[in-house]
């Protein structure tokens, strides 16, 4: 797109320039994107002028204790790229999964593949915040770096080509078959993806919804093996 003249629409204001666009630049399907976004992430930490104020991949945990959020004083680092967990450790299982895919109704399923299970650790626990930021740091200079995010980023792709849209048709259908035998509880709600309350979903209709997308996840055998956490 070529350059806009504004005229005077500037005057008197700055333009708030960001400092990556890691999200919407890098795909990270390839070993080397998959780089560029990691270290776009550790870029966006290290351009912030109060670095206390967080880190996208270091956060202290929550729970929720009388009605409130609270923090556990646990810190956890969980890498992604994009929605697909990098994982630092995984461990094949003799046990075999089917993998499924389904039609464009969603109503009939077929096989994809068969593979083994894995468990992969994608979280870890550190002492506090400073931690886990020098442990992406140290991660960031390993010789297993490049071999752990070419499989993230091989795994982003099956999410994004493969998963995502077998899952999405696969829950789209589950929905359709549970409003209709639940007309009353769902009467308003509309198609799913409807907004029916105002702006957003209601939670009633949001919660149904998440529960029928883990089931088309555990129909098409993508139920993921984790162990969640490491220290």
């Amino acid at each position: 797109m070529a350059d806009i003249d504004l005229g005077d629409l500037l005057d008197d204001v700055e333009l708030k320039v960001p400092t990556t666009q890691v999200e919407r630049v890098e795909d990270a399907r390839t070993l080397e994107s998959a780089i560029r976004y990691f270290d776009g992430k550790m870029e966006e930490f290290e351009n912030r002028k109060d670095k206390k104020s967080g880190h996208p991949w270091v956060k202290e945990e929550t729970s929720r204790k009388g009605g409130e959020t609270v923090p556990t004083g646990r810190w956890i680092v969980r890498m992604s790229l994009h929605q697909m967990p990098i994982y630092v450790q995984q461990k094949t299982l003799d046990d075999k999964v089917q993998i499924m895919a389904c039609s464009e109704d969603g109503s009939e399923l077929s096989l994809h593949a068969e593979r083994n299970k894995i468990v992969g650790i994608s979280q870890l626990v550190v002492k506090d915040f400073a931690a886990g930021v020098a442990w992406l740091k140290k991660f960031r200079a390993s010789p297993v770096f490049e071999t752990i995010m070419e499989s993230a980023s091989k795994g982003l792709i099956e999410m994004n080509d493969i998963e995502s849209p077998n899952v999405y048709r696969r829950t789209k259908y589950l929905y359709e078959g549970y409003c209709k035998d639940n007309a009353d509880t769902c009467s308003g709600w509309g198609s799913m993806e409807d907004k029916d309350e105002g702006t957003k979903r209601s939670d009633k209709k949001a919660s149904v919804i998440s529960s029928l997308n883990q089931k088309a996840k555990r129909d098409l055998g993508y139920q993921r093996w984790r162990m969640s956490s490491a220290s």
